[in-house]
């Protein structure tokens, strides 16, 4: 991923499958958003890691499990995505969409752009733009 940055591929990828080493976790979705255009998504593996990410922190700690629920909080409160989606399937799997660069700082955004119906038709508009849509 370091290396797609320092080519200059910042920016050109519609979707990123993290599922590795679960210590660095919070590292590739740093990387991986780094990576993703506007619009594109980044799905996360094992976001449930067996239920041991539920509940209280120190309840069951480890590396692995400490670096999933950091991550995890971390996309909840994100402002670079949107709709973070935690599936609860097998190990679970955590889909978030990188937003528009003027959603990003809400503070700066119109207030009439953070809706949910404007940013769909923003992301929407944007594919379409492009050469392609995915679903």
């Amino acid at each position: 991923m370091k290396r797609l940055l320092r080519e200059g591929r910042a920016g050109s990828f519609d979707c990123i499958f993290i599922d590795g080493d679960k210590e660095n976790y919070p590292e590739y979705y740093e990387l991986s958003i780094q990576l993703l255009r506007e619009g594109g998504v980044v799905v996360v593996d094992d976001s449930l890691w067996s239920g041991r990410v539920v509940g209280e922190s120190g309840a069951e700690s480890d590396p692995e499990t400490d670096a999933i629920r950091r991550l995890n909080s971390q996309m909840a409160t994100d402002p670079r995505v949107a709709f973070p989606l935690l599936l609860p399937i097998s190990d679970g799997v955590t889909l978030a969409v990188k937003r528009p660069c003027w959603l990003q700082d809400a503070s700066t955004a119109p207030k009439a752009a953070l809706s949910t119906s404007a940013i769909s038709k923003q992301l929407l508009s944007s594919r379409l733009a492009g050469k392609t849509v995915a679903i």
